[in-house]
């Protein structure tokens, strides 16, 4: 009897333990959504402004963000759904722009791309872009050096990542640069431009946060075309952060063709990592159609597409279990896809604007779950 109504009580409180969705709005707030219901849990007040970007803290319990206005940057405590520090890095006469943002995994320092204003007495004086180190205990800029002046940051991502040893800072792109974090200085440079991979003429791979890979390795869709015909490729690629190693599985031709306008998304990944999905899109504007693209991954071919409604701007994600997939940002609502189908569950509105500072994914509590579990065989 103990143990069926054990059962029972863990299956309840297990289906009640949900991950959750955080997403910033033009209303300066960061939403708490439930993963399975998609409805808003949780209000929480920026102090310095509209979230522009967000990267999840390698504790996993709380949220860095960057703001619009006056460069601000705030921690966000998930348990206490809080801010819990906050400042701005802008003076009266000097504005800093920073630009994407990687933690070292202490989650001490953020290295970040910035750019420094001052005001001069008739206008703004502009400093080259620098690879930056806030420490997010003194909330300062500590260490500086600048960006090499034969590469341009534009055929960059702005994807930073930093190794699980803390020694080097990744920067994804048309090649990948790879930074002495106590030097701030090039060490390598992996050229995707000129890939010694068969059949590659030129890559691209600029990865994304993916709430399921580990903390060696980054995954992400790569888009090549081929030295001959210059067929468009695509496929699935892995960086090995500790090897500095590449591995490429290509899945099929993408798009756009036939000079039309459009691209692909970045992929995101089944919990099981044996389904890949993505999104195509083809022309622009009030012509513009996209298609969910669902592949194998074992067997590297394209299983299913769908068309799907699109604005003009707008993100892919899907939820942490990879049942859902999600459409979401510039507008009020989220839509949520059947990842077997294809076909849309549900249109969601938040009641707020979402800006394009991205989507995390925290996982559900099993600390939580563990710490019921005991209490219950009581």
């Amino acid at each position: 009897m103990k143990t069926t109504t054990l059962a029972l009580l863990l299956s309840l409180f297990a289906s009640r333990s949900q991950a959750t969705i955080y997403l910033g709005t033009y209303q300066g707030e960061l939403l708490a959504i439930d993963d399975s219901t998609y409805t808003v849990t949780k209000h929480i007040k920026l102090k310095t402004g509209i979230p522009r970007e967000m990267i999840l803290m390698p504790d996993k319990k709380r949220i860095l963000l960057m703001t619009n206005q006056y460069s601000g940057l705030e921690i966000v405590d998930l348990e206490k759904g809080e801010v819990v520090e906050s400042w701005n890095m802008d003076s009266p006469t000097v504005r800093l722009r920073p630009t994407s943002m990687a933690v070292d995994p202490t989650g001490r320092y953020v290295y970040t791309m910035s750019a420094k204003y001052t005001k001069q007495i008739d206008r703004w004086k502009i400093d080259d872009e620098k690879i930056s180190v806030i420490d997010l205990t003194t909330h300062k800029v500590i260490r500086e050096e600048l960006f090499p002046k034969d590469k341009k940051p534009d055929s960059f991502g702005m994807s930073f990542r930093v190794s699980p040893d803390g020694k080097s800072l990744y920067l994804f792109g048309n090649s990948v640069l790879i930074f002495d974090t106590a030097t701030l200085k090039i060490v390598k440079e992996i050229d995707l431009e000129k890939p010694v991979y068969p059949g590659m003429a030129r890559v691209n791979f600029i990865p994304e946060i993916d709430p399921h890979d580990s903390a060696d390795s980054v995954t992400a869709l790569f888009q090549t075309e081929d030295p001959y015909v210059h067929r468009r490729i695509f496929g699935l690629a892995k960086f090995d952060l500790n090897t500095k190693e590449f591995s490429f599985n290509p899945i099929g031709t993408t798009v756009p063709g036939k000079n039309e306008d459009g691209g692909m998304s970045n992929v995101r990944l089944s919990a099981d990592r044996k389904t890949g999905y993505a999104v195509a899109s083809f022309g622009t504007h009030g012509d513009k159609t996209c298609q969910f693209w669902s592949f194998d991954l074992g067997k590297q071919a394209l299983k299913t597409r769908e068309e799907f409604p699109c604005n003009s701007r707008f993100y892919f994600s899907n939820s942490y279990d990879g049942k859902d997939l999600l459409i979401y940002g510039a507008g009020f609502e989220i839509g949520v896809y059947d990842a077997n189908t294809l076909k849309q569950k549900k249109l969601v509105n938040l009641g707020y604007d979402i800006t394009m500072s991205g989507l995390i994914i925290t996982p559900p509590s099993a600390t939580q779950v563990a710490s019921r579990s005991v209490s219950s065989s009581q």
